[in-house]
């Protein structure tokens, strides 16, 4: 199944329904690292302004999210590195 994320969200990428994420971070861990990978500034308040909008605890680890959570990390994961979209 894909998932298309509109562009006006920031990103007109399409998912799967299977994130593929590291399963020993938590969750913002994992965002940072993706962020500092991007060498994207501001990162940290970019993660936590999305995680506020999606819902999101980034204090739980990755194997311990439903699917939906997990689908939601990866369209923040997309959102964090797309230099265009300011949250």
């Amino acid at each position: 199944m894909w998932c298309a994320i509109p562009k006006k969200y920031g990103t007109d990428r399409l998912y799967t329904s299977d994130a593929n994420l590291y399963d020993k971070m938590k969750v913002r861990e994992f965002l940072i690292y993706v962020a500092s990978y991007y060498h994207v500034r501001n990162s940290d308040t970019r993660i936590r302004k999305l995680a506020d909008l999606f819902d999101l605890d980034l204090g739980r680890k990755i194997p311990e999210l439903s699917t939906g959570n997990k689908k939601k990390v990866a369209i923040i994961q997309a959102m964090v590195i797309n230099r265009n979209y300011d949250p």
